[in-house]
C-alpha cells in the first residue's frame, strides 16, 4: 500500500503521538494542584464498589485515549490518499479482416445489404483490425487496416450513401452531391478502363491481398469478397490465380456472390474460393450474411497480449471502515464515562455528518472509479496537417540508404507524433490523386494509412507530375478555410521528378492563401538510384525497372529535381528542406528547419484538453481529486475537542 501525500500522514502521526503523551501528562498535573480536601476519604476509597468503579474509569479512559489516537492516525492516512497500482494486461484477437468489394453496378444490391449487415459486426469486434478495398478496373484501398471501428462504420455508411446516390442519379440529389459520391466510389477504381475494361475480378482480390502488411505474419488474415464474378475486361491474374496467391500467403477468403450471377461464374468462384480454405455464399436472403459472420467468428484465432495498463486505484474503504468502528466505540465509551450534554451531542452529530459526507463524496467515488473505464487527458488542437505524398514508382529508388518511400514513411510518422492533438489527412498521388485518409485525430489510423502506401503496378503507371494532387488539395484546403478558427499546414513530400508526357509544373501560388504554414520535403540524390519492384508472390524474383528509351536497355535511374520542389515551396510560401541524408530524431532535433516550422505551427494553434479512453501501450491512470476527504479535517478538530473534555476530566 502506498500514499499519494505521505507528508500529511506523517504530520497526523505526530499529532496523534503528542495527544497520546499529553493525555497522561495532563492527568498528573491535575493531581498535583491544590484543592479543597475532604476528611476521612480513605474509608471511601477502600470500599470495594468504589475501587471497582475507579478501575473501570481508568480502563475506559485509557481505551478512549487509544481510540482517539488511532482515529487521528487513520484520519491522517485517509487524507494522505492510500492507493495501489494494478497492472492489467489486455488480450485481443490477432485477426485482420479486409472487406474487398466489386463496385460495378451489377453488384450494387449485394453491396448495400453487405455493408448494412457488417456495421453490427464491426461494433462487436474486440482487437481485430478491419480495412476496406474497392475495385472495378483497379483496386483502391479505401480504408487501411485499423481498429478504429467508428471510422470503419463511417466508411461503410459512406459506401452505402454513394451506391444509393448513383442508383438514384440526379432525381433525389443535387448535382454537387451526386458528383461528390461518384468520385468517392469511382475515383481511382477506373484507372486504365479504356484499355483493360472493367470488373477485373482477379486483380480486385489481389488488391485485397496487398492491403495486408507483410510484417504481420502471425495474425489470422481474412478477406470478405463480394462480386458477381462477371469479368468484363483483360485482367492480369485470374480469380483462381489470385486465390492461390491468397492461400500461399495464409489468407482465407469468404466469397459472396449475387443471386443473379451466371451458373458458370458461380461454379468458378466457388471452386476458387475453396482453394483458400474459405467458403462461398450466394445472396439469396439476409440469413446468408449471418452465416458469413458466424463462420468468421468461428475461424481459428488466438489471443495476443495487448497494451499493459498500469492503473492507480485508490483504496480508502478499509481505512474508512476502521474509522467508523472506532468512532462508534468512542461514542459508546463517552456515554459510559459521562452523560451526554448539549455541546457533546452537537459535536458527535457534526462528526457523524462529516463521516457521511466523506463516504458519499470521497470513498464511494474512489471505489466506483477503480471499476470504471481508464481515461487519460489528451490534447486537442485546431491545427490541420495535410500530408501530400508522392507515390510514383520513382519513390522506391534506392538512394536514401534504402528506398525513398521507406524513409518518407519513417519521417512522416515522427512528424505526426510532434503535432499532438492535431487533425491529420493524407493525399497520395501517382497517375491520380487519392484521399488515403480524411482528417482525423486518430494518429494510429493516419500512420497505418501512410505505412500502406506503395506505388501502383508499373503497367498502370503513366509517369510523374507534381500537378496531379493540386485539384484535390484545393478542394480540401478551401473547405477548411471556411472555418476561421482552424489553422492549416501542408507537408508536401516528393522527389520532384516530372516524367509524364507533356507534363509541366504549374504554379501552386493560389493555394498559399489557404494555408498557415508547412514544408516541402525533398527525397533522393543527384546521382540517383535504381528502382526494384518487390514481388509479393512466393517463387517470383523482384524485378529491376529498365529504361527502354535506348538500346541496349539498361537499368532506369531516378534523380531528385530540387528546382521543382523549391518552386512548389516558393509558391506555397513555405520552407523547402532536403531530407535524403538527414536523420530525423524522435524530438525532431535531427533537422532544425523542421523543428523550427513545427514549433511555429504549435505556437500559432489553439490547444485544449479532453478526456479519452487510454490507447497507449502503458499508461498511469490517476483518479480525480476527491475533495470529500477534506471533511475529515473538521472531524479531527471536533474529535480532539471532545476527547479533551472527556479524557482529561477527573473523577
Amino acid at each position: 500500500m502506498e500514499f499519494k501525500y505521505p507528508v500529511i500522514m506523517y504530520i497526523g502521526f505526530v499529532i496523534a503521538a503528542v495527544f497520546f503523551i499529553m493525555a497522561f501528562l495532563h492527568k498528573k498535573q491535575l493531581l498535583k494542584k491544590d484543592g479543597i480536601k475532604i476528611a476521612n476519604t480513605e474509608l471511601t476509597f477502600k470500599n470495594k464498589l468504589i475501587q471497582k468503579e475507579i478501575v473501570k474509569y481508568h480502563v475506559l479512559r485509557v481505551m478512549l485515549v487509544i481510540f482517539v489516537t488511532l482515529m487521528i492516525g487513520i484520519t491522517a492516512s485517509l487524507l494522505a490518499r492510500p492507493y495501489y497500482l494494478k497492472k492489467i494486461k489486455e488480450q485481443k484477437y490477432n485477426r485482420d479482416i479486409i472487406l474487398c468489394m466489386d463496385i460495378s453496378a451489377s453488384v450494387d444490391e449485394l453491396n448495400l445489404k453487405l455493408v448494412d449487415e457488417l456495421k453490427d459486426t464491426v461494433r462487436s469486434l474486440t482487437g481485430e483490425r478491419i480495412g476496406i478495398v474497392i475495385f472495378n478496373t483497379t483496386p483502391v484501398v479505401l480504408s487501411p487496416l485499423t481498429d478504429d471501428y467508428e471510422y470503419t462504420i463511417e466508411q461503410l455508411d459512406n459506401i452505402y450513401t454513394a451506391i444509393k446516390s448513383q442508383k438514384s442519379g440526379y432525381k433525389d440529389l443535387k448535382g454537387k452531391d451526386w458528383l461528390y459520391w461518384n468520385e468517392y466510389l469511382y475515383g481511382g477504381t477506373l484507372v486504365g478502363n479504356e484499355l483493360r475494361g472493367s470488373s477485373l475480378i482477379g486483380d480486385g482480390l489481389l488488391g485485397g491481398l496487398f492491403a495486408f502488411p507483410k510484417t504481420d505474419e502471425n495474425r489470422t488474415k481474412i478477406i470478405i469478397f463480394s462480386t458477381d464474378n462477371d469479368l468484363a475486361g483483360d485482367s492480369y491474374v485470374t480469380l483462381e490465380e489470385a486465390c492461390r496467391h491468397c492461400k500461399n500467403n495464409n489468407v482465407t477468403v469468404y466469397g459472396i456472390g449475387t443471386k443473379q450471377m451466371y451458373s458458370n461464374n458461380r461454379y468458378e468462384m466457388e471452386n476458387a474460393i475453396e482453394l483458400t480454405g474459405g467458403r462461398f455464399f450466394v445472396e439469396e436472403n439476409t440469413s446468408e450474411f449471418h452465416k458469413i459472420v458466424e463462420e468468421i467468428e468461428e475461424t481459428s484465432t488466438s489471443l495476443t497480449e495487448g497494451k499493459t495498463i498500469i492503473k492507480l486505484v485508490e483504496s480508502p474503504l478499509k481505512y474508512f471502515r476502521m474509522l467508523v468502528i472506532l468512532f462508534l466505540l468512542f461514542v459508546l465509551i463517552s456515554i459510559i464515562l459521562r452523560r451526554a450534554n448539549v455541546l457533546w451531542s452537537i459535536g458527535v452529530v457534526a462528526m457523524a455528518v462529516l463521516l457521511v459526507f466523506t463516504y458519499v463524496y470521497a470513498v464511494l467515488p474512489a471505489n466506483q472509479f477503480s471499476k470504471g473505464p481508464d481515461i487519460k487527458i489528451k490534447k486537442s488542437s485546431n491545427l490541420n496537417v495535410l500530408f501530400v505524398i508522392d507515390n510514383t514508382i520513382s519513390m522506391i529508388a534506392n538512394d536514401c540508404n534504402g528506398e525513398r518511400l521507406t524513409k518518407v514513411k519513417e519521417d512522416a510518422m515522427k512528424i505526426v507524433d510532434s503535432f499532438e492533438g492535431a487533425n491529420f489527412s493524407v493525399i497520395s498521388f501517382n497517375n491520380t490523386a487519392s484521399l488515403v485518409a480524411p482528417f482525423s485525430k486518430d494518429t494510429e489510423h493516419v500512420k497505418n494509412a501512410i505505412n500502406s502506401l506503395y506505388p501502383i503496378e508499373r503497367f498502370y503507371a503513366t509517369g510523374s507530375s507534381l500537378d496531379t494532387p493540386k485539384e484535390l488539395m484545393t478542394t480540401i484546403l478551401k473547405d477548411i478555410k471556411e472555418d476561421a478558427n482552424q489553422k492549416t499546414a501542408v507537408i508536401f513530400i516528393s522527389d520532384g521528378e516530372i516524367t509524364a508526357e507533356n507534363a509541366v509544373l504549374s504554379s501552386f501560388e493560389e493555394l498559399s492563401r489557404y494555408i498557415d504554414g508547412g514544408m516541402v520535403l525533398g527525397y533522393g540524390t543527384k546521382t540517383g538510384g535504381t528502382m526494384t519492384i518487390k514481388s509479393r508472390y512466393e517463387g517470383v524474383e523482384d524485378e529491376v525497372i529498365l529504361d527502354y528509351s535506348d538500346y541496349p536497355t539498361k537499368e532506369a535511374v531516378s534523380v531528385i529535381d530540387e528546382k521543382n520542389l523549391k518552386q512548389v515551396a516558393s509558391d506555397l510560401g513555405v520552407k523547402y528542406v532536403y531530407m535524403s541524408d538527414r536523420i530525423l530524431s524522435d524530438e525532431l532535433n535531427g533537422v532544425n528547419e523542421i523543428r523550427s516550422e513545427v514549433n511555429k505551427l504549435l505556437e500559432s494553434s489553439l490547444v485544449t484538453e479532453e478526456k479519452q479512453k487510454v490507447e497507449n501501450s502503458e499508461e498511469y491512470i490517476y483518479p480525480p481529486k476527491y475533495y470529500g476527504f477534506y471533511a475529515l479535517i473538521p472531524f479531527a478538530i471536533l474529535l480532539l475537542l471532545n476527547a479533551y473534555s472527556l479524557s482529561w476530566r477527573r473523577l
